[in-house]
C-alpha cells in the first residue's frame, strides 16, 4: 500500500467517525455549560416581586446561563441555600422570620 493510499484510508475513516465525534464533543460542551450556570436565590415575601425579578433577569442577554431558586422568607432561604448552593442571593435587609444579616 502506498503512502497516498494509506492517507486516503485514514481520511475516509476520519470522515466516517466525524459525526460521532462531533456528537460526543457537543455532549461534553453541554455538560461544561451546565456546570458553569450562575445560580441565583431570590428571597422576597411577595410572590409577585419574586416573579418580576426572575422574569426581568431571565430576559437579559445570557440569561440562559442563569438558574433561579426562590424563597419567601429568611428561614426558607437558609433551607434552600443549603440544598441549592447559589452563587448569588438576592434579598432585602428586613426579610421576614430572619434578618438578612443573619442569612450568612
Amino acid at each position: 500500500m502506498t503512502i497516498e493510499e494509506n492517507m486516503a484510508l485514514e481520511k475516509e475513516k476520519e470522515q466516517t467517525l466525524l459525526p460521532e465525534r462531533k456528537a460526543e464533543e457537543e455532549k461534553e460542551k453541554t455538560l461544561v455549560v451546565e456546570e458553569q450556570k450562575l445560580k441565583v436565590l431570590v428571597v422576597d415575601d411577595n410572590k409577585i416581586g419574586r416573579k418580576i425579578l426572575t422574569t426581568l433577569l431571565s430576559r437579559r442577554k445570557g440569561a440562559d446561563a442563569v438558574v433561579f431558586a426562590e424563597a419567601e422568607d429568611g428561614k426558607q432561604a437558609v433551607d434552600v441555600f443549603e440544598v441549592f448552593q447559589p452563587h448569588l442571593v438576592w434579598t432585602y435587609v428586613t426579610s421576614p422570620l430572619l434578618l438578612a444579616s443573619k442569612h450568612c
